[in-house]
């Protein structure tokens, strides 16, 4: 995810958590704007005891069409020693946004209706158009004509 000019937002989720299905139904009501602003949003599994299988009926039946993934045990462990154990908490709805170059911009717990959650993406959103814009001067300003290797 480091460095690929994107704002990521990663939910940490179960299907059984009533906060999640709820949280996800307001991610729904916004994912075209969502989409739209350049943010990839991703539904992380974090209950062992579900699988891709189960995760993608679940997205498929409720109408979810954003990316939904199943955290290998490790990956959790590693979730939880880097932002504490509540992450793991599925009903505390957290909420983890990487700006464009991979770094933690946000890190919240709670539910967000769909005008919070475009205000939070929205700013991050923001970050790219800036980065890319940078990234495009920087790209501009390079001679890609001289070769730059010494000759031996």
């Amino acid at each position: 995810i480091r460095d690929r000019g994107e704002v990521v937002a990663i939910e940490p989720m179960a299907i059984w958590c009533s906060n999640c299905k709820a949280q996800q139904d307001n991610v729904k009501e916004a994912y075209d704007q969502i989409e739209t602003a350049g943010v990839t949003y991703i539904s992380l599994g974090i209950d062992p005891a579900e699988n891709p299988d189960a995760l993608a009926t679940y997205a498929d039946r409720r109408g979810y069409e954003w990316t939904f993934a199943q955290s290998p045990v490790e990956f959790s462990r590693a979730l939880s020693d880097i932002f504490g154990a509540q992450v793991l908490s599925a009903p505390s709805t957290p909420l983890i946004v990487l700006d464009p170059v991979g770094d933690v911009a946000v890190q919240e717990f709670g539910f967000h209706g769909p005008e919070k959650l475009l205000e939070i993406l929205d700013e991050y959103a923001r970050a790219i158009e800036i980065w890319a814009a940078a990234l495009t001067q920087l790209r501009a300003s390079v001679d890609y004509s001289v070769d730059l290797r010494k000759e031996r």
